[in-house]
């Protein structure tokens, strides 16, 4: 039995298109050499009247969750772990280098130092708004991916000598297709014609 612990919570994860290819391409490794997987919350609270964490053989770690404390309880069970997208201290990790990718992203979309730019950043921090008030409550780049993603725009703006306003860093809550494309149109459209977008 593997457990696989989502960072975020399970219906999210069914919505991201990329959680749904992981889970699936994790299923078919899993069902061809027939071993079970049981998706672990990644809420403390579902765990308060249960012991679902002892019943894994071992564990995948999909993100680092907010809670730190059911990384704890995984932990405790001194059962093999894999990390993905994040680190954990002498735990085995899968990553890829996002900081690097993103740079590499926004130096092909620039063109000039001309350029409007707008940062679309999947929760780049707690808040649930839209718009950011400032960039000092980002989360860190330990905490998450998007914030090691920024982090690559925010160098690739500075090398093209582009000014990174937090007006022009946008959030993002939802990956649901037809939200984002709302978004979109609505950014594309707006009265400061002609920007490039990095999500």
């Amino acid at each position: 039995m593997i457990g696989v612990l989502l960072a975020d919570s399970l219906a999210y994860n069914f919505t991201d298109p990329v959680a749904t290819q992981f889970l699936a391409g994790i299923s078919k490794t899993l069902d061809e050499s027939h071993v079970n997987m049981l998706l672990l919350p990644s809420s403390s609270d579902n765990y308060q009247n249960t012991q679902v964490e002892t019943i894994p053989d071992s564990f995948i770690v999909y993100g680092k969750p907010v809670d730190s404390s059911i990384i704890n309880l995984i932990l405790r069970q001194h059962k093999p772990v894999v990390a993905v997208d994040f680190t954990l201290p002498d735990i085995p990790s899968i990553n890829v280098d996002n900081h690097k990718a993103s740079y590499d992203i926004a130096m092909h979309a620039i063109h000039s130092s001309e350029d409007n730019v707008l940062i679309l950043g999947l929760r780049l921090e707690a808040s649930t708004s839209l718009s950011l008030a400032n960039l000092d409550n980002l989360y860190t780049s330990d905490e998450s991916v998007s914030r090691c993603r920024f982090e690559g725009y925010k160098q690739a703006l500075e090398e093209n000598g582009i000014p990174l306003s937090f007006e022009n860093v946008w959030q993002i809550h939802d990956l649901d297709e037809t939200t984002l494309k709302t978004m979109l149109r609505g950014t594309l459209t707006a009265p400061s014609a002609s920007m490039s977008c990095f999500v």
